[in-house]
């Protein structure tokens, strides 16, 4: 119920995450020069449109808009005995805005449990019984990355939007 004049009444907006479908990849496979080791890449198409965007991956895990102006994909490698998970952040021409990975040596993964627990942030489980936080943060900003996963130790060095840690049970 509002209360005033229509005039007096004021409206806020705040961050909200919300799931989509907007988006689908096709595989970039080049079969000569593929080994079993190489990182899958995959095209981004948007509603069935090419974006002009190949990003790391091969499965397309989550998807969600992030208030109006950007998209949250969450992807994996599709490597059942050391599994990669691969967070990107677009903004509407597509772009990368920032991007973080979690991943673990010798350790399986499968993205569950994904739940949207406030305007900027998911929790999800990816190894194990390990429960994650991505925060999205409004501006880029320095920060320690506690999520232990292989490859993020040195993020703190550049200012990032995409913030995961490692929850204690």
């Amino acid at each position: 119920m509002a209360y005033g004049t229509p005039n007096t009444l004021k409206v806020i907006f705040t961050k909200m995450i919300i799931i989509t479908d907007w988006f689908s990849l096709v595989r970039q496979s080049s079969v000569v020069n593929e080994t079993p080791y190489q990182v899958p890449r995959v095209a981004v198409l948007h509603q069935g449109r090419a974006t002009g965007l190949t990003v790391n991956g091969a499965i397309l895990e989550a998807q969600f808009t992030v208030n109006t102006d950007t998209y949250l994909l969450m992807l994996s490698d599709d490597c059942p005995y050391e599994e990669t998970l691969r967070v990107y952040l677009l903004n509407t021409n597509h772009k990368i805005v920032d991007s973080a990975r979690l991943a673990y040596a010798y350790t399986s993964g499968v993205l569950r449990d994904i739940q949207v627990v406030g305007d900027n942030m998911l929790d999800f489980m990816f190894t194990g019984s390990s429960c994650y936080r991505l925060m999205i943060h409004d501006r880029p900003r320095h920060f320690w990355n506690a999520s232990g996963g292989i490859g993020e130790v040195f993020r703190f060095l550049s200012k990032r939007r995409l913030e995961i840690t490692r929850e204690e049970n």
